[in-house]
């Protein structure tokens, strides 16, 4: 017999045999009394048998149930509140009981001087690419990268926010967002409507969104509807008008796939095309403004095949990529169960001025409204090369604020996980 004790919470007991007195279990994901803004704690340990099978029985002030698992592991199903909480386990048998083994861990809803409302926490880490030391990076047209939706166990939604931003001659500047969303969303080609979107949510199908906005009609309406989208493949990107979050003249198109993207190496790529000819189709309503616009092309690859669309912008304001955010990677709800974690690699960006591709090897975070143990950036392995991993895989050493990820070099077999400080 084995018994797993959780302290302020109750007993686990745990049946199996035994030839001798067990050693103590080895937590293999813990905290060490960290503060986290999880408020469901998982714990793992071994205890050295591959083929045991535990009887978990847990009794506290309210019932979190009976089951069975062939790993040691705890979860809490049911959110504990702020506080500090122990965990011990012990291993017993016919033999005899093993030491205990501790964990500790503090659980805070907030965080002081994070600058958001209240000092509260809605899942936000902020990473962004670097310009190469001793490189000078005016005249960026094109940006490509890969990505690898690793894990998608979400059924809440997960944002990562990818922003590339545009400049030119004019001070307002367009962004293009190719977004991942741990959600699917199913619909039909050419929908102009309001809020909320038109389609079926399908949760654990995880999505490429690219994206539109019109943040410069918002600020100022004598500008606005100056952003023009077309994709070119309706049915794997259809795309779809709308006002983000109901927030009056904020409008933006979005083309999502549609299907999961979990598990698929894919490519993205954004590149500068040539001068719009024609200014009609691009909207919903009505016809382009006057203006001159750029033709800005943005692709998705699988498996060698490309979906794209194209993206109309004003010249004055999108003529290149803004090399303090050639793309900027945002976490939001990351806070939530359910595991979503995503890699990158393969980053780079092209000059006019030069068809050699740029490494973006080098990535600093800015922003983490939480605590670094739970969600964020970290440097990890994946076929073998450094990847920028952004998840909410904790209890986990995630980069924070004014931390710097590199990505160069050739990683090493036996170390799997890495954070640069």
């Amino acid at each position: 017999m084995r018994c797993a004790f959780l302290v302020l919470m109750g007993c686990i007991q745990v049946s199996t045999s035994f030839a001798s007195t067990p050693a103590a279990p080895i937590f293999t994901r813990s905290y060490h009394g960290q503060t986290s803004s999880n408020h469901y704690p998982h714990w793992e340990w071994a205890v050295g048998s591959d083929d045991a099978v535990y009887d978990y029985v847990l009794t506290t002030s309210w019932s979190l149930g009976t089951f069975v698992s062939p790993s040691s592991s705890f979860t809490p199903t049911v959110a504990l509140p702020d506080g500090f909480y122990t965990i011990e386990v012990r291993a017993r048998n016919a033999s005899g009981q093993s030491a205990p083994s501790h964990d500790e861990i503090v659980i805070s809803s907030t965080k002081a001087g994070n600058n958001e409302p209240g000092n509260g926490i809605y899942g936000a880490s902020a990473t962004n690419a670097l310009t190469p030391l001793g490189t000078q990076l005016s005249d960026i047209v094109a940006l490509r990268y890969m990505f690898h939706v690793d894990g998608d166990t979400s059924d809440t939604i997960k944002i990562l926010f990818g922003t590339t931003r545009l400049f030119g001659a004019a001070p307002e500047t367009y962004i293009i967002e190719t977004n991942l969303y741990a959600t699917g969303l199913r619909y039909g080609s050419g929908i102009c409507t309001t809020w909320p979107l038109v389609g079926t949510t399908v949760a654990r199908q995880s999505s490429l969104r690219i994206g539109a906005p019109d943040y410069v009609g918002d600020f100022d309406q004598t500008k606005g509807g100056r952003v023009g989208f077309k994709t070119r493949d309706t049915a794997f990107l259809p795309q779809q008008t709308y006002l983000i979050d109901n927030i009056p003249n904020l409008w933006k198109t979005d083309a999502i796939t549609q299907q999961d993207m979990s598990g698929i190496d894919a490519q993205v790529s954004i590149a500068r095309g040539d001068l719009v000819d024609s200014h009609s189709g691009w909207k919903c309503a009505d016809d382009l403004s006057n203006d001159t616009y750029r033709d800005w092309h943005v692709s998705i690859a699988l498996n060698g095949v490309a979906h794209d669309v194209d993206l109309a912008l004003p010249e004055q304001s999108a003529a290149y990529i803004l090399p303090s955010e050639m793309l900027d990677l945002l976490t939001e709800f990351f806070q939530q169960p359910g595991l979503f974690r995503v890699y990158y690699w393969d980053i780079a960006v092209q000059r006019a001025s030069s068809p050699t591709w740029i490494p973006l090897a080098r990535w600093s975070v800015w922003r983490h409204d939480g605590y670094a143990v739970d969600w964020g950036a970290r440097r990890s392995v994946y076929k073998d090369r450094y990847v920028l991993e952004l998840s909410n895989d904790g209890p986990a050493a995630f980069a924070d604020v004014n931390d710097v990820i590199d990505l160069s070099g050739t990683p090493s077999q036996a170390k799997r996980r890495a954070i640069s400080h």
